[in-house]
């Protein structure tokens, strides 16, 4: 029979692997929205133009810097599908 200790370790595992694996599922859907959000912006020219406008001047982000950032999360997702995590 397990000691206490053991089933307590056991619970600490088993609690990791399912916040793990509730956060790559939170992460996924986050990344879905985003691809979505995006898709919205891209097909309406005048929401574009403003938010070009914006990146344009922005010190930190660019247009690049977005569409790297929404590409490698794509990526992610994707991964996250192809491999069985999701």
């Amino acid at each position: 029979m397990a000691t206490k200790q053991g089933w307590r370790d056991f619970s600490v595992i088993i609690s990791r692997i399912e916040m793990c694996i509730n956060e790559m599922q939170s992460l996924y859907n986050g990344i879905a929205r985003l691809e979505k959000d995006k898709a919205d912006i891209v097909d309406d020219a005048d929401r574009l133009a403003e938010v070009k406008k914006i990146l344009d001047i922005h010190p930190d982000y660019s247009v690049t810097w977005v569409q790297q950032r929404i590409t490698k999360l794509s990526e992610l997702k994707t991964w996250l599908e192809d491999n069985g995590y999701i």
